[in-house]
């Protein structure tokens, strides 16, 4: 039982249905002068029971919040996982939460509630009012960039897709591509071809950049130079004309959703683990949930976390180390990373 007192507990998980919002596919805003606002992390039904025995249905946990106090005062951007922020989350006249908590994992974690006063706004939908009513500064070279991949689809996520269109500049733009492979093929594009990338008016971070973020990783993640600048040079945030930083992220369509209930809800924990690995498919791992496919002493294992944290860069190939929890689920075994010290991160030889 959590230290912090839940207010549902699950009974049951549902399987998502046709329609319902994908994770990095919807933005959800409790409405009232859109004062509250939280994205899509897992999307998973949850049939729950409270502390009185009531039955009702939660849907749509959401690990990141954004709330304010009235429309002039400036937004709060809250990150939240399983466990954590549960009690600062009770304690917070912003923001409406669900806190729930699921006997099979011995987890908890936060849901906005979905009724009559809450609307559901799809990231595809929010890139379209953005590139209608934001500013030309902001947008010139984003529909270039579109424009060279008419096959692709895009929408928007992060804080431009929650403020007003003439939000402000120092406001990135953190770009959905729908579908890994997709993901990846714009991304090799732009990274290949400086042709392109001048036709777009896009840049890499300056080397200057990139060497005062070398060193800022290195103190915030306590990690080598070496691993330091491996997150780096992986964060896939580019420079878009005039000044404008700019990250890709990847949502699923429908059809590309391999699991229809999570695997860490309703799961049994097994063992704490720590081991060393080599990763087979990082395809899936900019997603949320994101998963990661490794192999250790011939077995593969899907890693799961559904929390964004940069030193997770790994790519196909890569040695890495993992601190996590051995879990099992309708017979699939699978590590968990739900703490604060979990990783998965390359192994270097600078040690």
């Amino acid at each position: 039982m959590p230290n912090e007192t839940p207010k549902f507990f699950v009974d049951n998980v549902r399987e998502q249905k046709e329609g319902d919002p994908r994770p990095y596919d919807a933005v959800i805003s409790i409405e009232k002068g859109k004062e509250k606002v939280g994205f899509v992390r897992d999307n998973f039904v949850c049939d729950v029971v409270d502390e009185k025995g009531r039955e009702s249905m939660i849907r749509i946990p959401t690990s990141i919040t954004y709330s304010r106090k009235s429309i002039n005062e400036p937004w709060c951007k809250k990150l939240y996982g399983y466990r954590e922020g549960i009690e600062e989350a009770l304690n917070s006249e912003e923001m409406n939460y669900y806190v729930v908590f699921d006997p099979s994992s011995e987890l908890s974690f936060l849901a906005m509630p979905l009724d009559d006063n809450t609307k559901i706004a799809h990231n595809k939908d929010n890139l379209d009012l953005f590139l209608q009513r934001g500013r030309e500064e902001d947008t010139e070279s984003l529909k270039k960039l579109i424009a060279e991949f008419k096959d692709v689809n895009f929408g928007l996520f992060g804080s431009r897709g929650i403020l007003d269109s003439t939000s402000v500049k120092t406001s990135d733009i953190d770009l959905i591509i729908y579908g890994p492979e997709h993901l990846q093929r714009v991304v090799s594009s732009i990274e290949e071809d400086d042709n392109l990338c001048k036709k777009i008016g896009l840049t890499s971070s300056p080397s200057d950049t990139i060497e005062k973020y070398v060193q800022y990783y290195m103190k915030k993640f306590n990690v080598t130079e070496t691993e330091a600048r491996i997150i780096t040079l992986r964060r896939r945030r580019y420079i878009l004309e005039p000044n404008i930083k700019l990250s890709f992220n990847c949502a699923l369509l429908d059809n590309e959703s391999k699991r229809k209930t999570p695997l860490v809800i309703g799961s049994r924990k097994i063992h704490d683990i720590t081991i060393e690995a080599s990763a087979l498919d990082t395809s899936m791992s900019s997603a949320l949930p994101r998963v990661f496919s490794v192999e250790t002493e011939g077995q593969k294992l899907d890693v799961v976390t559904s929390t964004w944290t940069l030193k997770d860069f790994i790519r196909p190939g890569d040695k890495v180390k993992i601190v996590g929890a051995l879990r099992e689920s309708d017979g699939v075994t699978f590590i968990s990373l739900e703490k604060p010290d979990d990783i998965i991160i390359p192994i270097t030889n600078d040690k």
